[in-house]
Formats: C-alpha cells, structure tokens, sequence
C-alpha cells in the first residue's frame, strides 16, 4: 500500500473515527484528537497487513477501537455515561430547524436513556444506527457473530423504547423503530 492510500484513507474516514472516538471518551476532544493521530500512526504502520477482507473504514475502525479501549484500559473510566451535550454530537441535525427545536427535549432523553444501556449495546446503536455499519462489519468490529450482533441490536431497540413508553414519550429516533 502507498502513502497515498492512507492519505485519502484519512480524508474519507478520519471525521466517523473522530466522532467514534469522541463516543467512547466522552467530550474529551483533546484525547480525541490526540487518539485519532495514534489511529493514523498506527495505520501508517499496519498498512502493509490489511488484506481487504473488510472495507478500509471498517479496519480503520477497528483499529481506533482497539487504541481507545487499551487507553480507557489505562485510564480506568471505560464507558463512562455521557451527558445530553455530549452525546448531541453524534447526531447530525436535522434537515428542518423547527423539528429540531421541537425534539430537542426528547433528544435529551433518549441521550439520558442511551448513556443507562449495557455499554456493549451503546455500541451496537453506534455502529448500527449512527454509522450505519453492516450487520457484518458490527460484527468485526464488536469480535463477536452476526447473529450476535442482530440479537443485541434487537435488545437494546426494545430496551430504549420501553423507556421511552415508559415516560409517555412518542419519540422516533432515526432507524430505531425500524
């Protein structure tokens, strides 16, 4: 592999791992940012092992997995609940700017729900729903099968909307009620 791949690697890429990272630290974004720097270093080192069984952002995710959780491993903090701000930050915003006023209650508490789930399905909804993985490359990612994967998706979905129901909330989060 060339220097260039991982240039345009990083162009392409470098904004889903930062954010991924970002989910995982909390709003530390110096340790973000520096971790994502650790990522592409990494990568830059590694480059000749990728054997494009995977898709390069999938590998490249793995890869800032593995370095933020032998970091929170050091730090001892892993998982952490994130606050409403935080966590408003991995949602892009809303095509329409008056629905986004209009949910940004029930964004705060399904913010406040996510940050209370199993971190394993905190994860699953990142890679499902807010990064829009396959099935499959959730499955890389999380070291665990297919149906694994399917199986957790569908736990923590009924586990967010029974919250929700439970506060009388008729909130529909992206992909969630699918």
């Amino acid at each position: 592999m060339q220097k260039h791949s991982i240039e345009k690697w990083f162009e392409e890429y470098h904004e889903d791992i930062y954010h991924y990272l970002l989910y995982l630290l909390g709003n530390h974004t110096g340790e973000a940012e520096d971790l994502l720097q650790e990522v592409f270093i990494k990568v830059f080192k590694k480059i000749d092992s990728f054997k494009h069984d995977s898709s390069p952002k999938t590998w490249l995710i793995s890869i800032a997995r593995n370095t933020a959780f032998d970091y929170l491993r050091k730090r001892r903090f892993l998982f952490n609940k994130k606050s409403s701000d935080d966590m408003h930050n991995l949602i892009s915003p809303y095509d329409n700017p008056e629905k986004d006023i209009l949910e940004r209650e029930d964004l705060k508490k399904l913010f406040s729900i996510l940050s209370t789930l199993k971190p394993k399905y905190r994860e699953v909804l990142f890679f499902k729903v807010h990064q829009e993985l396959s099935t499959k490359e959730t499955a890389v990612l999380m070291n665990c099968s297919e149906n694994k994967v399917r199986v957790m998706l569908h736990r923590a979905k009924m586990e967010v909307r029974k919250k929700f129901d439970h506060e009388g909330s008729g909130f529909k989060w992206r992909n969630l009620n699918s």
